[in-house]
């Protein structure tokens, strides 16, 4: 429990310190810290339930979308500004440093089983938020063909 507590901590400062170096208003940065403690906490929760790893990078990837598409419409500002600190923590900067290592070491059934595991959670996170944007992209077009006359 405690450990799940400092690993949210973690990514919101973590997330927090990255929304300042890509010089983000400081106004959203709260906002921001809150969207990836939710983030995050819903993958941890996944993985408490048993859910299978990329399958709690995927739901928790479509939760960062649609947290990210509604803060976007609220806030009036661009998703990406949303989505790419939020989705920060999910991103599998092990799998990369781990495929590299063993590549190098020349162990490469590691490096290919690490590569695999690095490229199901890449496609995990993008097929979450491709996911959501196709389905707000539906909705704005439903919307703008259904103005009144």
């Amino acid at each position: 429990m405690i450990e799940n507590i400092v690993g949210i901590i973690a990514a919101v400062v973590g997330t927090v310190g990255f929304a300042l170096m890509l010089r983000l208003r400081k106004e959203r940065l709260p906002v921001i810290a809150v969207s990836t403690a939710l983030c995050y906490g819903l993958y941890l929760l996944c993985i408490h339930f048993s859910v299978a790893y990329i399958g709690a990078v995927f739901i928790a990837s479509l939760f960062a979308g649609f947290v990210s598409e509604f803060l976007a419409i609220y806030i009036k500002a661009p998703v990406t500004v949303f989505l790419t600190p939020t989705i920060l923590p999910l991103v599998p900067g092990s799998s990369l440093y781990y495929t590299i290592e063993a590549y190098f070491q020349g162990n490469l059934d590691s490096a290919l089983l690490h590569f695999s595991n690095l490229g199901k959670t890449i496609g995990a996170i993008l097929l979450g938020i491709v996911f959501v944007n196709t389905i707000m992209k539906c909705i704005r077009n439903y919307k703008a063909t259904k103005k009144p006359r």
